[in-house]
């Protein structure tokens, strides 16, 4: 029984060198940092002179802390899976705000030529006609799953059944920030609209994020 343990645990010393050895030829990733905290949780079944003591420790209080490494490749890990385009609204102060100048500047850069500016600066727009009420509530859905993932929510407002505005502003410091405009380039870019076919040939500006027809 005994041979049989130490067996065990020889095998497991050489499975934890092998994925370390693995952690030196992978690339710096999200993957790789999986593959060490998996190691790491191993690492109170690699023999050593004071193994016996800690699992007696560990039989008596039931509880296991994790080991600092273990912690540091946890935070690692959530920061690469939290990594947005906009500026965490927690981090702003007026000192974020855009001037009028800015925000046409950064319109023009980003050809975000479907959004307009009120002349209080103090937020953007976009206002479309889609086909049909279900046409207007997909492209609000998918719209929203962006400013989820973005945390960076704007104002939607419905009405007459297919007319969507979508409005834009950072409610922490009261008007236009570049999280906004970077907001509105994701969603011209990544969200697709069935248009009413009238108001497509008013708006051609709008053909790029119109849905193809298949």
């Amino acid at each position: 029984c005994m041979f049989f343990i130490c067996e065990r645990r020889f095998m497991l010393l050489w499975f934890v060198l092998f994925l370390q050895l693995l952690l030196t030829i992978l690339p710096s990733s999200c993957l790789c940092w999986q593959l060490s905290s998996f190691a790491t949780s191993l690492h109170p079944f690699v023999p050593s002179r004071t193994h016996h003591r800690h699992h007696r420790q560990h039989r008596r209080h039931h509880h296991h802390h994790p080991s600092t490494r273990t912690v540091t490749v946890l935070c690692k890990m959530a920061a690469c899976e939290s990594k947005k385009a906009c500026i965490p609204c927690s981090t702003m102060d007026p000192s974020f705000l855009l001037s009028s100048d800015q925000i046409q500047e950064q319109l023009s850069i980003k050809k975000l030529s479907m959004w307009t500016y009120s002349p209080d600066q103090k937020q953007i727009s976009r206002s479309f006609m889609a086909k049909s009420f279900q046409a207007a509530l997909d492209a609000l859905n998918a719209m929203g799953a962006i400013a989820e993932q973005e945390s960076h929510h704007p104002d939607f407002h419905l009405t007459d059944y297919r007319n969507l505005q979508v409005v834009l502003w950072t409610h922490k410091v009261g008007g236009v920030t570049e999280s906004d405009l970077t907001l509105a380039a994701l969603l011209d870019q990544q969200v697709t609209v069935d248009y009413s076919p009238k108001w497509l040939k008013e708006h051609p500006e709008a053909e790029a994020s119109a849905q193809k027809k298949v």
